[in-house]
């Protein structure tokens, strides 16, 4: 950025240094080496004032008055250009001037002056507030970031316990009756938990590896209901090599084993189906309900936190669907690729 400034402002004084050399030559008749002189007199203290206004507006920016203050400083800086340049440089070769441009070319001088360090310090304030916006607005953007990023990291832990709670349970009612049964579940836990430790919270992962760990959970909760719980599942080839945010499903199918076999005895069919169409991966997950079984009713936490994490992952609002009746519960799961 420092360096862009330095050869902005020597490109501009080379192009300023040789139009005013040429104006003063038609407008005073100088000859053009001392027209040249003259002009790089005044050039080259105007570089260095424009300068000093560019890097001051860095530091100090007006929030009241502004139009006034640049011109008070513009004003300033342009009479300490004139100065130098009318009483110590250009009297060394002050017979080579007319007498005409000796009596009014300092006005022309300051009049250059005024308007190259106030358009300086215009252009200066100006963009030095358009950068602290951008970084302001670059912040901003990370925080928000960080923001989501610790909020879908609070879901996935708020998941985890309420899962390991259950299971642990069903361990602990496992092992006074089965014990075989109790190791085999301790045994699935722990593939199934060292799995979502290696999973990456931030990364979508394919949803054949989701199905993995999906396969995994599936297996605990088959140690704990047997041959009651009977899942079916339908994935065509597409849908296996879409992407999906981690362990997004484990929720939505404890859900459904939950207000599927909590209230009764006999044998229960679920269904989870993944397919593509156009450019979103479709999962339904549908279960049978029993409308009486009021007991079973939950806080909806697993559902509200999947339309969440779709939701700060996505940035849409109408990613799952809910349908229910006297006997089905279905979820439908719209996820953009």
């Amino acid at each position: 950025m420092k360096k862009n400034l330095n050869i902005t402002i020597a490109i501009g004084g080379v192009l300023l240094t040789a139009l005013y050399a040429f104006t003063l030559q038609k407008l005073f008749e100088i000859e053009f080496p001392f027209s040249l002189l003259e002009s790089l007199s005044l050039v080259g203290p105007l570089a260095i004032s424009a300068k000093i206004a560019l890097a001051a507006m860095g530091y100090f920016r007006p929030s009241d008055f502004r139009a006034i203050t640049i011109l008070i400083i513009g004003f300033i800086l342009s009479l300490m250009v004139v100065s130098v340049q009318h009483l110590i440089v250009q009297p060394i070769y002050d017979e080579h001037l007319s007498d005409h441009f000796i009596q009014v070319g300092w006005r022309l001088h300051f009049l250059v002056a005024f308007l190259v360090n106030s358009s300086g310090l215009t252009i200066s304030l100006f963009w030095n507030e358009l950068r602290d916006q951008t970084a302001y607005m670059s912040r901003r953007k990370e925080a928000h970031e960080l923001n989501r990023e610790a909020e879908l990291l609070m879901l996935r832990h708020q998941l985890q316990p309420h899962f390991l709670f259950n299971s642990l349970n069903s361990i602990n009612a496992l092992i006074g009756q089965k014990p075989e049964k109790a190791r085999e579940m301790i045994h699935q836990l722990g593939t199934f938990l060292r799995g979502t430790i290696r999973i990456d919270d931030q990364k979508p992962i394919s949803f054949s590896t989701e199905m993995e760990q999906i396969q995994l959970y599936l297996n605990i909760e088959k140690v704990r209901f047997g041959h009651r719980l009977d899942i079916e599942t339908t994935i065509d080839d597409e849908a296996a090599k879409s992407s999906i945010p981690p362990l997004l499903l484990q929720p939505l199918l404890e859900n459904a084993i939950k207000f599927g076999l909590y209230g009764t005895s006999e044998a229960v069919h679920l269904v989870l189906s993944a397919r593509k169409e156009m450019n979103s991966l479709l999962i339904e997950i549908t279960n049978p309900i029993d409308e009486d079984a009021e007991s079973l009713i939950g806080t909806g936490f697993g559902l509200q936190s999947v339309q969440r994490r779709l939701y700060l992952t996505y940035g849409q609002n109408d990613l799952v669907k809910v349908q229910q009746d006297d006997q089905l519960f279905k979820v439908t799961l719209k996820i953009p690729q």
